[in-house]
């Protein structure tokens, strides 16, 4: 902030203020902070399982609500999740609503 003082030979004195705004943008990549921590969040949901002695299921009803360019991913995330762990996944979906995986070359 900047502060000018000025005098006038009227003796009469003002005092202008001057103002700035920063602003910072960071984009994250929210799809790649879930893949980095997905060992992170297998590990613990080994341990919820193994402490609970129980099995873990997640089940995604209404699936074709999630927009159709995302489900692949989700679908893909969570896949990863159970693999390997007592964690189980059921999608109920509409097939012809529902985009499980995403065609590439």
């Amino acid at each position: 902030m900047g502060l000018k003082s000025h005098q006038f030979d009227t003796g009469i004195s003002y005092k202008e203020y001057t103002e700035s705004e920063i602003e910072h943008k960071w984009k994250i990549d929210k799809l790649n902070e879930l893949k980095t921590s997905i060992d992170e969040i297998k590990e613990l949901i080994g341990l919820i399982s193994s402490l609970t002695n129980k099995t873990i299921i997640l089940i995604f009803d209404d699936f074709y609500f999630i927009p159709k360019s995302i489900q692949p991913y989700l679908v893909d995330y969570f896949h990863r999740l159970t693999k390997s762990n007592n964690f189980f996944l059921k999608i109920g979906t509409v097939k012809h609503r529902t985009r499980l995986y995403k065609q590439t070359d």
